[in-house]
């Protein structure tokens, strides 16, 4: 059975896995490989310009009450698509894509303001540094995972990864 080890240095930007038998091997994942794999992009500025207001007017503030829940949103999708004009449709997948599939959050959450401004331009969210933000989400949660494993090891541990899936 291989041995795994973990780095939980908090100044650390992946985490450092020694894996294998009698020869040890170092498999490390961090922001890098995050990247390569998902293909997002990643720089250390995670601010987001944002469009403005219009969607929100257009489309939210008619058909559902802000602050909304994830499951709000996928309820609005499902029962009202036709009435929105197909940017803005694409504009409510994208949000339902990013906390569904992206970020994998519970239906209960709320949508950030943040997104709902940011997705209002098109451009703005193809160019946003989703790679630092879902690293940044994704990341802690990782090192969660063979850290609760190693404080209860004969205990059958369950465990809920949110970040990226």
């Amino acid at each position: 059975m291989s041995q795994v080890d973990i780095n939980l240095e908090p100044e650390f930007d992946g985490i450092s896995y020694l894996v294998g038998g009698p020869v040890k091997e170092n498999l490390r994942f961090g922001p890098r490989e995050f990247c390569l794999i998902t293909g997002f992009i990643f720089d250390d500025n995670t601010k987001a310009k944002h469009g403005g207001f219009s969607f929100i007017n257009r489309v939210l503030s008619e058909n559902i009450v802000i602050p909304f829940s994830v499951d709000s949103l996928k309820t609005l999708l499902e029962e009202k698509e036709e009435l929105f004009e197909d940017e803005d449709v694409v504009r409510l997948c994208l949000l339902l894509l990013l906390y569904s599939f992206f970020m994998g959050v519970e239906t209960t959450k709320l949508v950030e303001q943040d997104h709902l401004l940011l997705v209002d331009n098109l451009q703005f969210w193809n160019e946003y540094n989703w790679g630092s933000y879902l690293w940044s989400r994704t990341y802690p949660n990782l090192l969660n995972v063979l850290a609760k494993k190693k404080l209860h090891p004969n205990k059958k541990l369950y465990y809920s990864l949110t970040g990226f899936v």
